[in-house]
């Protein structure tokens, strides 16, 4: 096998998760990959931040394909027929990892290319959130959450990221298999698109939102000078007339 130097996706996932334009960047190439082995029939079925590499360089390498399943073909190909297939996976046994598992795998029931898309949408959620996006104490808490739970939005745990990018990644984790991203190559054409305009999105939405409160402490600001104004000048004429200052003389010298 290739020995790859660099460091595990998992170990680079802070407590806040990866600065947005770095998420995105990896996003994109390990959207690749999947389209790479998906274009030659081989679906992942544990894709997880453990087995996914950031070389030295700053490449993405997506490992262990040791669950990995050949898509079944309507019709065998020459190449089907004399591929050499190693022990086949029994029926109604659940393989992967829980916390990335599509609904559909979590069932034990039969999985195509979509079920690493929505493997995929977990490691996006969690490279953007630094938290996973199904959780429990224990494995069977985490498996319920795959199949009965929805994690909690984006933008309620990241304050900064383009609407579109909360879009993709809602769109990777839903439950039903129809509804999701239908294969890697147009995940990885959404994903780019948002690169592209998301390297002055978050910048323009932050700037945004500074213009809106300098105006609002703005009109505060003004609001409180008129209030003032307006009772000095109420206060000074509900005021009694002031009387003539008279001099009195109250010490003497007598001499």
């Amino acid at each position: 096998m290739e020995h790859v130097r660099g460091r595990a996706l998992d170990s680079l996932i802070g407590r806040h998760g990866l600065p947005f334009k770095e998420a995105v960047r990896y996003a994109i190439e390990i959207a690749d990959a999947l389209n790479a082995a998906h274009t030659t029939g081989i679906i992942h079925r544990d894709l997880k931040p453990g087995n996914i590499m950031i070389t030295d360089e700053g490449r993405v390498k997506v490992l262990d394909f040791g669950l990995a399943k050949l898509c079944e073909r309507a019709k065998p190909t020459e190449e089907d027929l004399t591929r050499t297939v190693g022990p086949q996976t029994e029926e109604g046994t659940i393989l992967g990892t829980a916390a990335y598992m599509s609904p559909e795998q979590a069932q034990a029931q039969a999985v195509d290319t979509r079920s690493d898309i929505f493997s995929f949408g977990a490691v996006l959620y969690e490279m953007l959130t630094g938290r996973r996006a199904f959780r429990g104490t224990t494995t069977i808490s985490v498996l319920a959450a795959v199949l009965k739970e929805e994690p909690e939005p984006l933008g309620r745990v990241v304050n900064v990221l383009p609407p579109e990018l909360e879009r993709i990644v809602a769109r990777c984790l839903r439950k039903d298999p129809a509804r999701r991203f239908q294969n890697a190559s147009d995940l990885k054409v959404a994903l780019m698109e948002v690169g592209d305009e998301g390297n002055t999105a978050p910048a323009n939405r932050r700037a945004g939102a500074r213009w809106k409160w300098g105006w609002v402490l703005a009109v505060l600001l003004l609001t409180a000078l008129a209030a003032t104004a307006g009772l000095a000048w109420w206060l000074k004429r509900s005021a009694p007339a002031s009387p003539l200052l008279v001099l009195r003389r109250v010490t003497f010298d007598t001499g």
